[in-house]
């Protein structure tokens, strides 16, 4: 009875830890395909006047992925590292690609407002209160991907 209740517990666990995850991956998201430096006089990832946020290759490799962590810690209260791969996950893990700007019309876009496409993805490690030796030992990963689409500058 003591294994099934601590079962249920880390399961809650497990399920909560997951929700928050996958809450965070969508706003990181949200917050670099919005590319929040953008605004009417310049800035912003395609802007190459922006020389801090400015991506020139893509995916990109420095802004989006610090911007995500940067989400990612506030909103789950853990220290991400940037990783381009997730093979492992012993640590918080995130992982942001900002594709080219898309300003075909067909897709909605323009040279004024492009279309911004971001892939995050985050991992945690999660490990249960009890080591069930049947359950891969007690160690789970805990992994979101999420990705988002939008106009920029609008």
């Amino acid at each position: 009875m003591l294994a099934l209740l601590g079962m249920g517990v880390d399961y809650a666990r497990l399920f909560f830890q997951w929700i928050d995850l996958e809450s965070a991956t969508r706003d990181a998201a949200q917050y670099v395909a919005s590319d929040p430096a953008l605004s009417s006089s310049g800035g912003g990832y395609y802007d190459s006047t922006d020389s801090t946020n400015y991506c020139s290759t893509y995916p990109c490799s420095s802004a989006p992925t610090t911007d995500a962590k940067t989400i990612l810690d506030g909103a789950t209260g853990r220290t991400f590292t940037k990783s381009s791969s997730q093979t492992d996950c012993t640590s918080p893990k995130v992982w942001a690609s900002l594709s080219s700007p898309d300003v075909s019309v067909a897709d909605g876009g323009s040279n004024q407002y492009p279309v911004a496409k971001v892939d995050v993805t985050a991992c945690i490690p999660f490990r249960m209160f009890v080591s069930y030796p049947w359950l891969q030992n007690g160690t789970w990963v805990v992994r979101t991907d999420r990705t988002v689409s939008t106009i920029v500058g609008r």
